[in-house]
């Protein structure tokens, strides 16, 4: 059995760090929530893009938060999380040109379409 792939995004990643890493409560219309479970359920693979995640690392930082505790986390979350992990994944430089230059939707922003294209990676849809 595979694991869905789900890529997330900034706002979801923020969410995901909120209720996983700092126990904020999540209630059931929370658009995370069914995720979560399928990931709590090992049904679910969930992904961050290396961007993505440096991205909020960096807005961490600017805010004068501990942005270092929080990269310790996520990758403590196989030990503290029984064995659930987030998958952080880089696109290389050269995937990246092949993107913009042959993939590139333009009716929607580049971390959704990256995230599309991450997802049917994973379902091998290409």
């Amino acid at each position: 059995m595979s694991l869905t792939p789900y890529c997330l995004t900034t706002e979801e990643l923020s969410c995901f760090i909120k209720i996983e890493l700092q126990n904020s409560i999540i209630d059931d219309e929370n658009f995370l929530a069914p995720i979560l479970k399928n990931w709590h359920s090992w049904n679910q693979e969930i992904i961050c893009l290396a961007t993505v995640f440096s991205q909020y690392l960096e807005k961490k930082l600017r805010e004068n938060d501990d942005a270092v505790n929080i990269l310790d986390d996520i990758f403590a979350l196989p030990e503290n999380k029984s064995g659930l992990w987030v998958t952080i994944e880089g696109f290389g430089e050269e995937f990246v040109k092949y993107f913009l230059d042959n993939l590139r939707n333009p009716k929607i922003s580049i971390e959704d379409d990256l995230n599309y294209l991450r997802e049917q990676f994973g379902e091998h849809n290409y």
